[in-house]
């Protein structure tokens, strides 16, 4: 009785190597007895969308929206900011006319100059007119640049393509730095880090290529990304980083294990 028992406990934990074995695109059959690896496949993009000024939410995204770089995700009640723009473009206008009265002023007077009819102190005085004016265009610019700056941090962007999965604002809440809207995922991009012993990672260099599975499942496959030179100093296993270059099914979130590989 108890060699029947001894002999189906071996013959129970051998299935599963054997099946990684067939699975696996002629893998090893084993990781130097360490066992099956694996992690929890996360994307490498995400973000949470904050303004980098104050102000009034008008708009927000929706859950489960899918974003392409450069949408707009939400924005702010950019009424003063519009003010503070046209306020800026009719600075500018002023400098520029400024600069041309003060160029229009230095001609006379060099004219005049030359005429001797007035003294050489005249045109002093105009070229510090001028340079005076060309100083009130340069601010005139910056004020520009900045009032532009704030009408359009105004308006939340997303920094890449992706999917809305959690809102955080409401329209009619105040906002502003620190203060997340929303959440962006990029599921594109997906990747699964395991840590590994030292031994087991001297063949593994990027773009080695292994199956993901669930279970005895192949849902997917793998390549390695990078390999960080560096031990875990608790554990002294090292951390390699998998990127995910196929999927048969949606793995973001779940914990998958990688078939053994050569």
């Amino acid at each position: 009785m108890l060699k029947t028992k001894r002999f189906v406990f071996i013959f129970i934990f051998c299935i599963p190597s054997f099946l990684l074995a067939e699975i696996g695109n002629n893998p090893s059959k084993e990781l130097d007895n360490y066992g099956l690896i694996g992690g929890v496949v996360k994307p490498v993009r995400r973000a949470k969308l904050s303004f980098a000024q104050p102000g009034v939410l008008i708009k927000v995204p929706e859950e489960g929206q899918i974003i392409q770089k450069g949408f707009l995700v939400a924005k702010q009640d950019d009424k003063q900011a519009q003010i503070g723009m046209a306020e800026a473009e009719a600075s500018m206008e002023s400098a520029n006319l400024a600069i041309e009265t003060a160029q229009h002023e230095k001609g006379k007077t060099e004219r005049l100059l030359k005429e001797k009819i007035l003294a050489p102190i005249a045109l002093t005085e105009a070229n510090f007119a001028l340079k005076k004016a060309e100083a009130e265009l340069k601010i005139a610019k910056a004020g520009y640049v900045a009032a532009n700056l704030r009408l359009k941090q105004c308006q939340l962007i997303a920094p890449f393509k992706g999917v809305i999965v959690e809102v955080l604002g409401t329209i009619g809440e105040q906002s502003g730095p620190g203060n997340p809207v929303a959440e962006i995922v990029d599921l594109s991009c997906l990747e699964i880090s395991v840590d590994i012993p030292l031994e087991s990672t001297q063949k593994i260099k990027p773009g080695l290529q292994t199956a993901i599975l669930t279970g005895s499942k192949i849902v997917g496959k793998a390549e390695v990304k990078v390999v960080l030179p560096l031990l875990d100093p608790a554990s002294g296993l090292r951390r390699v980083i998998w990127r995910v270059i196929e999927a048969d099914e949606m793995l973001t979130g779940r914990h998958v294990t990688l078939a053994p590989w050569k």
